[in-house]
């Protein structure tokens, strides 16, 4: 069970990482957009997603640390 738990935090991690590549594509095509649109609602927008962004992005970095074996730093020595 413990190897199947494993997996499934690993899918999980590849999810959460492959969303943020769509959220990071995204966001880099409504930075180019508002150039062109400097309205506060597509500000609003771009920043909501920004942050949508980087909480997963922090979700992300807790599960991998999350996955560490107790001892894995002493390894790095």
């Amino acid at each position: 069970e413990g190897v199947r738990e494993m997996n499934t935090v690993d899918e999980m991690i590849e999810d959460m990482q492959e969303r943020h590549k769509q959220l990071d594509k995204l966001t880099s095509q409504m930075e180019k957009k508002r150039e062109a649109d400097r309205s506060t609602e597509f500000k609003t927008e771009l920043q909501e997603l920004k942050k949508r962004k980087l909480m997963l992005k922090d979700t992300i970095a807790s599960a991998q640390v999350q996955e560490w074996p107790d001892n894995a730093l002493d390894n790095m020595v």
